[in-house]
């Protein structure tokens, strides 16, 4: 009996070594380009961690990265999280998913030209709707599916009902992404989902972009604080930002979304709900600056 209980824990044990062992834990100062791929997640960020300007870190569909109380990611070089409809790349807390419990992600300095009209992101989501269903959920349609703000697919049934969808969704190609990445050099968070950042509010936001330019387009920002916006564009940040679903947001003051110091954001085609500010704002607020809508 003796015998086939270790024979059993050793079985276990060989099992759940790779399991174990495939999380990384990141910290310090990235100096060299780097990429996570799903054998690396969950990526756990223990303070905060900074990308060099000369570097790129690369995030493959599926990878989720797990920031400790505090830690926050500084992005001076180039980020591109590019994630799937069904395999989205999440930014969350480490800890207690409630309540914000990391800082932020932080675009500093890396801009590099801009989107122009004819290089517009825009075009693929031509086909895409986003709405609310009168009970507290907000879903994007992507196809012939609906997601929900939490992630998850439905599909209308033949009675006009949401029901949940396990199955593989086919992706396509994005050569129109790829050429203005190509271009521009240019950071990318694509199907990523952030939330549970903004602590301690008094940092800043969950998402604060200065003298940069990134795109972020088809994601989900969540249930996060911030003291002036959850989103914060300053110091002539032009980012791009198209077909998100900005939710269930705090922010002491300037709303979802805050433009100031000469920052020129466009902004296409996002859904904002529930969000509160106590001071000064609501879904976008602007102040010294400009932005598209």
């Amino acid at each position: 009996m003796l015998r086939t209980s270790n024979l059993i824990l050793l079985i276990l044990t060989i099992i759940l070594m790779p399991l174990s062992l495939s999380a990384i834990n990141r910290s310090g100062t990235i100096e060299e380009d780097e990429t996570w791929g799903q054998s690396d997640s969950p990526v756990i960020v223990d303070d905060m961690l900074t990308l060099h300007k000369y570097a790129t870190l690369i995030i493959e569909p599926g990878v989720e990265i797990r920031f400790s109380d505090g830690a926050g990611l500084i992005v001076n070089g180039r980020l591109v999280a590019r994630g799937t409809p069904r395999d989205s790349i999440r930014f969350t807390s480490a800890g207690e998913k409630r309540s914000p419990a990391w800082g932020g992600i932080y675009f500093r300095g890396t801009w590099v030209g801009e989107v122009k009209e004819e290089e517009s992101v825009d075009d693929e989501f031509e086909e895409e709707e986003i709405f609310e269903d009168g009970m507290g959920n907000t879903y994007r349609k992507v196809g012939e599916y609906y997601v929900r703000q939490d992630g998850k697919y439905f599909y209308e049934t033949e009675k006009g009902r949401f029901k949940e969808y396990k199955g593989e969704i086919p992706v396509e190609e994005e050569p129109v992404t790829d050429t203005i990445l190509d271009t521009l050099k240019t950071s990318l968070l694509d199907y990523c989902i952030v939330e549970y950042g903004g602590s301690p509010i008094e940092t800043g936001s969950s998402i604060e972009i200065s003298n940069s330019n990134p795109i972020i387009k088809r994601s989900t920002i969540r249930d996060c604080n911030g003291e002036t916006g959850t989103i914060r564009c300053n110091a002539r940040a032009k980012p791009h930002i198209s077909g998100c679903l900005i939710v269930n947001n705090h922010a002491v003051r300037g709303g979802a979304v805050s433009v100031g110091l000469n920052a020129k954001p466009v902004l296409v085609r996002n859904t904002f709900a529930f969000n509160r500010t106590d001071d000064h704002g609501g879904a976008i607020y602007i102040s010294l600056a400009s932005a598209e809508i």
